[in-house]
């Protein structure tokens, strides 16, 4: 009986992170990349749970789990004068690092006035890398949704959908992948050299 129980659990929890990271991209499109990225470190612990079957409870009340805020509207007037002013200054957010084997994005939270991260391992961002000339080579532009499930070999889980983003947003800032909007993505390049641009960017990346 708990096995079966624990079986439902895991499918929930799995059920809760594809809903969380099909928001994604819509999120990025409307240009809410806070919003973006709060989905995102939701979407990972609910995958942590999922990995873990830490599945006794809730996370902890008050902490990033809660993406709404939930602060009152009198409370929400200065963070707008704030907002109006930060305008005017360039955000050297969000910034990607390699730290050992992973990939490293860190983002500032406005609202929770705090810096954030987001994870994926080498060797899914070199799966991702792989995947997307795959597909490039047979079509000039890409979605996500072209990519399908990503894994890092043959038998192995598929990589969350928040590392395919999370990876795709470096290769963007790289200049490795172009962006058309909704349209879907491109590359500046031949698609089979792609591979080879990430792992040479890799290298470049600054460590933490």
């Amino acid at each position: 009986m708990v096995t079966s129980f624990m079986r439902q659990a895991l499918g929930i929890l799995r059920d809760a992170e594809v809903k969380l990271c099909e928001l994604i991209p819509k999120a990025l499109e409307a240009r809410r990349d806070e919003e973006a990225g709060q989905l995102m470190e939701l979407a990972r612990l609910l995958a942590d749970a999922r990995c873990s079957r830490a599945v006794s409870g809730p996370g902890k009340r008050g902490g990033a789990a809660d993406p709404a805020g939930g602060g009152s509207p009198r409370s929400l007037r200065p963070e707008r004068k704030r907002k109006a002013k930060a305008k005017t200054k360039a955000s050297p957010y969000p910034k990607f690092l390699r730290e050992g084997n992973a990939l490293l994005k860190l983002g500032w939270s406005k609202k929770g006035r705090s810096e954030y991260e987001h994870r994926a391992p080498r060797e899914a961002v070199m799966a991702v890398a792989e995947r997307i000339t795959e597909v490039a080579s047979r079509q000039h532009r890409f979605t996500v949704e072209d990519l399908g499930e990503v894994r890092v070999a043959r038998g192995e889980q598929p990589i969350s959908g928040c590392q395919v983003y999370l990876c795709i947003a470096w290769f963007r800032r790289a200049g490795l992948v172009v962006q058309h909007g909704r349209r879907g993505y491109s590359l500046p390049g031949a698609a089979a050299g792609l591979p080879a641009k990430v792992w040479s960017t890799w290298n470049e990346l600054p460590e933490r």
